[in-house]
């Protein structure tokens, strides 16, 4: 692997992108010596200097995640830095999250024109969500519908929500439910692949009458899978679900998906029994100290707590012990 390594980047030194971006890959994930991702975005760049588009998006992508780290530390120079590259060669996401700098004043000068800017740039490059950024919603919903046909329900989901709620197109139930349709069926075939966030959230399509379910059985397969695959979502649905309103920090994918807020606490209760029954121990422990916390239905849920907090302990978990310590000593075993 050295050898060939070597021989890409000599490759690259001839001007063949291609080469740039073998070498590149076989740095950025130390195969044929030390894994060097500097070295690595610099081939690639290379590579997207010579008109290799591969090369182009590895290269935005090392950069953009550069520029996140940066600014989870709050290094904004850095992270501008890092992002403004990425936006320049090409990568949407990048020109997306510095014009939300921008647009906040996270780090940089607070400039609404400089911040549509980089909208119009993510928009151009192809990005859905930089066009509604932008405000170029009749471009927003073209992507939107293309990445649909090309297998992606985020944007399927999307256009069917604009289409529902008529406020950035003209309302169209017939066209809302065709992509409501399309979208389940791409996140039921994600779900076969043990994606448990996908059957997840088409369960809770089909929960919240989004779609016709087949039958009430099916949407329970499609919970205990989810709950199965991705056990900490599973539990996080279930607060959603809970809450007498949502709690936005756990409904990043709920969001990204269009799933609509509907409270069942019933179902939130399906939630956490099923999440601790597939998961590890800790999902046991946060559901059943939620509910010591939270719980709003008594003698219903004092009985789930117990269990989940059993379930906990005899998982070893020393906080599921002493909190079923806790519940006996006040009276609620």
């Amino acid at each position: 692997e050295l050898r060939t390594r070597l021989l890409y980047e000599k490759g690259c030194l001839q001007r063949v992108g291609g080469y740039c971006r073998l070498a590149a890959m076989m740095c950025e994930f130390g195969r044929g010596g030390e894994k060097d991702v500097t070295r690595a975005r610099e081939l690639y760049e290379q590579a997207c200097t010579l008109g290799n588009s591969n090369g182009c998006e590895a290269a935005g992508k090392l950069h953009y995640d550069e520029g996140l780290k940066a600014l989870r530390a709050k290094e904004y120079g850095r992270a501008q830095s890092h992002l403004d590259q990425a936006c320049l060669i090409g990568y949407a996401s990048s020109c997306i999250m510095l014009g939300r700098m921008y647009s906040k004043g996270r780090g940089v000068d607070k400039d609404e024109g400089r911040a549509r800017a980089l909208f119009e740039d993510a928009c151009e490059h192809g990005s859905a969500n930089g066009c509604e950024l932008a405000g170029n919603n009749a471009q927003a919903l073209k992507l939107y519908e293309q990445e649909c046909e090309n297998g992606d329900a985020k944007s399927c989901l999307k256009a069917a929500n604009w289409y529902k709620k008529g406020e950035k197109v003209q309302r169209d139930e017939s066209r809302a439910s065709s992509f409501e349709l399309q979208a389940v069926a791409f996140l039921e075939q994600a779900c076969k692949e043990k994606d448990g966030a996908s059957c997840l959230i088409a369960a809770t399509k089909y929960r919240n009458g989004d779609v016709v379910s087949p039958d009430k059985e099916y949407v329970w397969k499609l919970v205990r899978q989810g709950c199965k695959y991705e056990s900490y979502t599973c539990w996080s649905l279930g607060i959603n679900y809970y809450e007498d309103r949502p709690k936005i920090s756990i409904l990043v994918k709920l969001i990204a998906f269009s799933v609509a807020y509907v409270q069942d606490r019933s179902f939130a209760r399906a939630l956490f029994k099923n999440g601790c029954e597939y998961g590890s121990s800790y999902v046991c422990v946060r559901s059943g100290s939620y509910l010591l916390r939270s719980g709003k239905d008594g003698a219903i849920d004092d009985e789930l707590t117990r269990e989940l907090l059993a379930q906990a302990c005899d998982g070893e978990n020393a906080e599921g012990c002493g909190l079923l310590g806790y519940m006996y000593w006040a009276g609620k075993g």
